[in-house]
């Protein structure tokens, strides 16, 4: 059985970066958008992690969040 992609969140440096989150399985990095409330950048940044897990990592039938 594969291993399932998920959704990390990575936290930078302490050099004032934001965090960002990543694939677990290629390391890929997402990045919620500034230009969104909260609540709509978390939606769009799960939409592309989604879409990313099904055309990269189909084997691996992700949902991980």
């Amino acid at each position: 059985m594969s291993e399932k992609a998920q959704l990390v969140v990575v936290s930078p440096a302490s050099n004032g970066e934001h965090f960002f989150y990543e694939c677990s399985l290629c390391q890929q990095r997402f990045i919620l958008p500034e230009d969104r409330d909260p609540k709509d950048g978390a939606t769009e940044l799960l939409a592309a992690f989604k879409e990313h897990a099904g055309e990269e990592h189909p084997e691996a039938s992700s949902s991980g969040v």
